[in-house]
């Protein structure tokens, strides 16, 4: 076989066949796209240079900003506190104020009107006051540059109580604060069930609601709860003004059990005689059992 090139990247080439005779072909070679390659190079270094360029005018935009919000003209000249009651303002701008006084290194000032930290200065203030119920922060007057901290605080709903102290709830059962005369919460009073510094615990999260529907329907039958009070992690007892415990279990249906005591406190056995009952079980669907006074 033999073969001749030519300068157009082609040529031809002999070869003898099968059958001896000796047959010439024509090839060429793949070419390369000059113009093509030349204009790629140049998209490459315009791609560069356009990085570059945004990446130079990015970091002089952060660097303006970041200059601007350390100027006194945009610096936070007034914390004003708003929707507090049993809180003292004083006490709640202490803690709002500790987050922007923050002297470490930042990029932007954290005093500044334009970017104070608004979310991490409402969980501050959550942090420490377990009554706070929720926390918005905003801008109050950029004139006047002044922010606005508004608190809305937990409503006593009831006390739950130890052996040397009581503690308020709120309607979801969370204890926030030590009970004192002149929050009015729920007749009755909650025992058990907590560790013995309640504060910022949920009193039965999976149950509290069905608990106090149970006393709720209780109430209405004319009956006077003093205590609520869990006895396991299965069942609590409501004692009565006249002393007889209702043995409930947390799983069970509040209107079911309502129903079920009504019916009971209506038969012979127990009507107008609660009095000599020492308990009544409820925790046995419709059947009711109780146990009279010795």
């Amino acid at each position: 076989m033999s073969s001749n090139r030519n300068s157009r990247g082609g040529g031809r080439y002999s070869r003898k066949s099968t059958d001896g005779v000796w047959r010439s072909r024509t090839f060429t070679y793949p070419q390369v796209n000059r113009t093509n390659e030349r204009l790629a190079v140049r998209l490459r270094r315009v791609r560069i240079v356009s990085l570059g360029l945004g990446a130079f005018f990015g970091i002089f935009t952060i660097c303006s900003i970041a200059v601007t919000s350390h100027m006194e003209r945009f610096r936070i000249a007034d914390v004003h506190i708003a929707g507090q009651v049993a809180l003292a303002a004083e006490s709640i701008r202490s803690v709002a104020e500790t987050r922007l006084n923050d002297e470490g290194l930042h990029v932007f000032a954290l005093d500044s009107i334009l970017f104070f930290p608004g979310k991490q200065m409402s969980n501050d203030v959550l942090a420490q006051f377990p009554r706070v119920k929720s926390v918005a922060t905003e801008m109050d007057s950029f004139s006047d540059r002044s922010i606005v901290v508004t608190v809305v605080e937990r409503v006593p709903f009831a006390s739950w109580c130890r052996e040397d102290m009581c503690f308020v709830m709120d309607e979801q059962g969370f204890v926030f604060a030590t009970s004192t005369v002149e929050e009015m919460t729920r007749g009755e009073i909650f025992r058990g069930g907590l560790f013995r510094n309640p504060i910022g615990q949920y009193f039965l999260p999976s149950y509290f609601q069905n608990v106090v529907a149970v006393a709720n329907g209780v109430e209405r039958l004319g009956l006077d709860i003093v205590t609520i009070e869990v006895a396991n992690e299965n069942e609590y007892h409501l004692t009565l003004k006249n002393d007889t415990v209702l043995i409930v279990h947390f799983v069970d249906d509040p209107q079911t059990i309502t129903e079920n005591l009504r019916a009971a406190l209506s038969t012979d056995a127990l009507l107008h005689k609660l009095d000599s009952v020492t308990y009544i079980d409820l925790r046995f669907g419709g059947r009711v059992y109780y146990k009279y006074k010795n």
